[in-house]
């Protein structure tokens, strides 16, 4: 399931071919009715790599945002 799930999200050019991958991802396993996959399709356009593609953030590395999250974790832990 998490194989399928990463090349659905990870591995997709066009917004159609998401589309796609992403209505038969939830035929096959039969997910379409339970309302955490119904959220994470509702909100799509914020986590899948496809969709914001066209933008350019030239200052943000990945690096930078797991960094960032682990100072405020160590503030509360």
């Amino acid at each position: 399931v998490s194989d399928d799930f990463n090349k659905c999200v990870d591995f997709n050019i066009t917004i159609d071919e998401f589309e796609h991958n992403w209505a038969g991802l939830m035929m096959k396993y039969e997910a379409m009715t339970h309302t955490h996959f119904e959220k994470l399709y509702e909100y799509r356009s914020t986590w899948v790599p496809c969709y914001f593609k066209h933008r350019f953030f030239p200052f943000l590395q990945s690096t930078q945002r797991s960094e960032g999250f682990n100072a405020v974790l160590k503030r509360y832990v």
